[in-house]
């Protein structure tokens, strides 16, 4: 029954990132377009961290469901708590600065409960999942490379 709970609750989440994806997808302050995803700490930024956490330690981590048992009070608790957050905006309760503290402080609680619930080597498996889906982990990555003097992809002058 909870492994049921848990594919159904990671399948939704996958579906939302899904849909936020799509033009015109995301929370509601999102700009039309959606213009404004990559730009660190957007809206899109700012709640991927639930939903990717989640994929990562379901799917790359592979972490055992009695662990995702434990650790689902803690994503259901910021899921709620970030919901409310995105309503406060839109409504005008809350600017940016505001909701910027508050998502901080949705983190440091999940970041407590993978404390207690992971073993450090899970811990440092999830944070070397999500570089490698951070948005600009591949770019800098080249320009670095490049700005070392490796310039084989310029071409001369014609």
């Amino acid at each position: 029954m909870l492994r049921k709970a848990l594919v159904t609750g990671a399948l939704a989440m996958a579906l939302v990132q899904a849909a936020a994806a799509q033009p015109g997808g995301g929370p509601p302050d999102m700009p039309p377009g959606g213009q404004g995803r990559s730009m660190r700490g957007g809206p899109m930024m700012m709640g991927m961290g639930l939903e990717q956490d989640w994929m990562l330690l379901c799917f790359d981590l592979k972490v055992p469901l009695e662990t995702l048992g434990k650790l689902r009070p803690a994503f259901q608790s910021g899921w709620e708590a970030r919901r409310e957050l995105f309503q406060d905006m839109q409504n005008g309760e809350l600017d940016r600065e505001q909701m910027m503290a508050e998502m901080g402080a949705i983190q440091e609680d999940l970041q407590k409960a993978y404390a207690q619930h992971l073993t450090e080597e899970q811990r440092a498996a999830l944070e070397a999942a999500r570089q490698r889906f951070r948005p600009d982990a591949g770019r800098r990555s080249n320009r670095g490379a490049r700005g070392e003097g490796d310039h084989s992809r310029q071409t001369e002058p014609r």
